[in-house]
């Protein structure tokens, strides 16, 4: 079960680099660490670039699935981004009260999807509201 989560992402990567037209050379590192609950490894790609991976498992985390949806979105996908939408307030009234772990807030929000969460998150991120400080802890951009 350790590596069932992360062979997919490894695999999504080399497609990435694969389009990318970056090839993969040695393995520059790789540790355990958290009680042999975590794992991590650096990898060289070409153009002196690196590519670190990492795995760990968060005590608590429900099980999840994965699956690989088509290109063309189905009418169903337009409810799942009001989902997100929606998600993100509630993330950021969470914030704004205290800064949290990831695994904080799947705490906090029992009854949502890991993924909805996860996607809010990345859209807070990337329309820059939210930031992490030194721990990992999700805070308001505006508290730093």
């Amino acid at each position: 079960p350790y590596f069932s989560s992360m062979v997919h992402d490894v695999n999504l990567v080399h497609g990435l680099l694969d389009v990318m037209e970056i090839t993969t050379g040695e393995i520059s590192g790789a540790a355990v660490f958290a009680g042999s609950e975590g794992g991590q490894g650096t990898i060289r790609l070409s153009g002196d670039r690196l590519w670190t991976v990492f795995h760990l498992a968060v005590p608590k985390l429900a099980d999840y699935l994965e699956t690989v949806e088509p290109s063309a979105k189905p009418a169903g996908k337009v409810k799942a981004a009001e989902t997100v939408e929606s998600m993100t307030e509630k993330i950021l009234e969470s914030l704004a009260r205290s800064h949290r772990f990831f695994p904080d807030l799947l705490e906090v929000f029992p009854k949502e999807e890991f993924r909805t969460i996860a996607e809010a998150l990345g859209m807070l991120h990337q329309q820059g509201k939210i930031v992490q400080d030194k721990e990992g802890k999700y805070q308001l951009k505006e508290q730093i």
